[in-house]
């Protein structure tokens, strides 16, 4: 799987490459969560980028045992 235990480790190690792994695998979704949402595909994707930018911030707080997908709703919402 590509957003299991291992890659979501090595992420929240601020690995970048296992990183730009998960955003690959999580867009579509994340996407199609925050449009509903919003509303509007261009206040999605700003969102989305927004969403993405915060998580690699804050990816020292990732806890990896824990679905990356649903953490990064968290953050969209908020």
């Amino acid at each position: 799987m590509v957003t299991g235990p291992e890659i979501c480790a090595r992420a929240a190690g601020k690995d970048r490459a296992a990183f730009e792994t998960l955003m690959t695998a999580t867009k579509g979704g994340l996407f199609r969560f925050v449009r509903r949402y919003t509303g509007d595909d261009e206040d999605a994707l700003d969102l989305v980028q927004e969403t993405y930018a915060s998580a690699w911030l804050a990816i020292h707080r990732y806890d990896p045992q824990r679905p990356f997908d649903v953490w990064l709703r968290a953050i969209a919402l908020n």
